[in-house]
């Protein structure tokens, strides 16, 4: 197995938590974008959980937040809000392939292993990309403090080879009865 190498590096600096009121208020063009974190009562996670992880790309988070608005007045407490801020506490315009490519990387990989209920793209796919790590720096609450897609780049070796596959279907002397398949057939066959 290869070792894995750090080929892209990604810095978020958080603060918070703000009330909704608050974030409206974040509308400075120049500096008021990147990724936010919503967490409020949830009727399986309990209170303070993690709902949902979004990002404010091509429009300030107070922008973006107007499209929350209508969930929102539904929750049962008050939403604390979390904003991340690219590049260790250097606040960045949003501009050009790579904001757009660090940004949803950086979204990808946070729903995928935080997987916030409230979500509901990139929580079954991590980012397709190798050797990323993601450090989250500040106020981040329960955000894990670095993420990375180490495990998913080794994925690929570690898949049985064919030969192992059947060596195992004779050893096993798995049947093809009822409900019950070969090992590494498809359910076609």
């Amino acid at each position: 197995m290869n070792t894995p190498s750090i080929n892209h590096f990604i810095e978020i600096y958080w603060e918070g938590p703000f009330t909704v009121e608050e974030v409206k208020d974040k509308k400075d063009e120049a500096v008021d974008y990147g990724l936010y974190q919503i967490y409020g009562n949830h009727e399986v996670h309990g209170p303070q959980s993690l709902l949902y992880i979004g990002m404010a790309n091509e429009q300030t988070f107070s922008r973006r937040f107007a499209s929350h608005k209508n969930w929102l007045v539904f929750e049962s407490q008050e939403a604390s809000i979390y904003l991340g801020y690219f590049g260790n506490g250097q606040m960045k315009t949003p501009g050009g392939k790579g904001w757009h490519n660090q940004i949803k990387y950086a979204e990808e990989m946070l729903i995928y292993y935080c997987s916030p209920p409230y979500n509901s793209k990139s929580l079954f796919s991590h980012p397709d990309i190798s050797g990323l790590v993601l450090m989250n720096y500040g106020f981040k609450f329960r955000l894990p403090f670095t993420l990375n897609t180490f495990a998913n780049d080794l994925y690929d070796e570690m898949v049985i080879p064919f030969d192992k596959v059947e060596y195992l279907n004779t050893k096993l002397k798995v049947k093809k009865e009822g409900n019950w398949k070969k090992f590494g057939s498809t359910l076609r066959d």
